[in-house]
């Protein structure tokens, strides 16, 4: 086919053409395929395509992809879609992918997501990311994160946070989800609690006792009283 041969192709054509065919296509002729015709291939179509195929389209494109088609996408070729072309999904396409696609982000896929992007991860793909993926997280990644998110991570994510993204976690986020687990308004798994449990100790020291001792021939003492208040006041 010619890119001209390819651009005029029309959606009933299209969806005729096999998979071999869909793979067999060059980018050129890929690139020149509207969002509508794009648009208009099955799911199990568009898994046909190469990861160069991938890489080659364009940002439009992918953007005009349907959840659908999006949802059937391989892991490699997930993998192979550029951060520029990840970054401009609509949340509602980054919602639609599943569990393994997520697993599947590059570092640089990852940290290249929108603040809109972010937040809109179901938490079965919060759970879903790797330990390398949650190291990757920045700071100012993992401070967006919301408190169903954070209540999300396993122990082992939990564990895999580097200190300075532990510091960036508010602490209330995750005290006042507790609190609606204890009011029975929320539920969450006993894994789940745990990885919550771990985080507050990370975030928050433990109280522990503190003694006070002095020396038998000079003791310590401690008066406790109001602070005078200072004149004028």
């Amino acid at each position: 086919l010619t890119t001209a041969q390819a651009s005029s192709l029309t959606t009933a054509e299209l969806v005729a053409l096999t998979s071999s065919q869909l793979a067999a296509l060059q980018t050129d002729d890929l690139n020149v395929l509207s969002t509508n015709q794009l648009s208009s291939l099955t799911a199990t179509q568009v898994t046909s395509f190469t990861t160069d195929q991938i890489v080659a389209l364009t940002t439009a494109q992918v953007m005009g992809l349907r959840t659908a088609q999006l949802a059937a996408l391989t892991t490699s070729q997930v993998a192979a879609m550029e951060t520029v072309d990840l970054a401009a999904l609509s949340t509602s396409q980054i919602s639609s992918m599943t569990s393994m696609q997520v697993a599947s982000l590059t570092t640089d896929q990852l940290q290249n997501l929108t603040t809109a992007q972010l937040v809109s991860l179901k938490t079965s793909q919060v759970a879903a990311l790797t330990t390398d993926q949650v190291v990757a997280l920045t700071s100012d990644q993992v401070v967006l994160l919301t408190t169903a998110q954070l209540s999300s991570l396993t122990t082992k994510q939990v564990a895999a946070l580097e200190t300075v993204d532990v510091a960036a976690i508010q602490t209330s986020q995750l005290i006042n989800r507790l609190q609606k687990v204890a009011n029975g308004e929320v539920e969450i798994t006993q894994t789940q609690l745990k990885a919550a449990e771990i985080l507050l100790k990370k975030s928050l020291p433990d109280l522990a006792n503190v003694q006070i001792s002095g020396d038998a021939n000079k003791p310590v003492s401690m008066l406790l009283g109001w602070m005078p208040i200072a004149s004028g006041s």
